[in-house]
């Protein structure tokens, strides 16, 4: 899939593959989780198999953050997500570009 990611920090540590960066800001394990979620969200096909394959416990979340989706990192963060979306907000088979929102414990 194509990955837009909306937090400038975040975008630049993973565009420059800022490991020393990354590690600073997030802890070791954190950053390793954040470097995994990049790689198996550019490296799956679709939305679909994303959460038919339950990749990082991939799940819908509700009330401030409808519409939005959680890949876990270490517990409790997560890496939220937003899928977008062609035509039909159903068809989650033809949605091949995500958003990475934020990095986040919402717990």
């Amino acid at each position: 899939m194509k990955i837009i990611i909306k937090d400038k920090k975040l975008r630049k540590i993973i565009d420059n593959e800022d490991t020393r960066n990354a590690i600073r800001l997030y802890g070791k394990l954190r950053a390793e989780k954040i470097y995994l979620r990049y790689s198996q969200l550019i490296a799956i096909e679709n939305f679909h198999l994303l959460l038919t394959q339950r990749v990082g416990r991939c799940h819908p979340l509700k009330d401030n953050y409808k519409g939005f989706y959680s890949l876990d990192l270490d517990h409790p963060y997560r890496m939220i997500i937003k899928p977008k979306f062609t035509k039909d907000e159903k068809d989650l088979i033809s949605v091949t570009i995500v958003s990475i929102e934020e990095i986040v414990d919402y717990h």
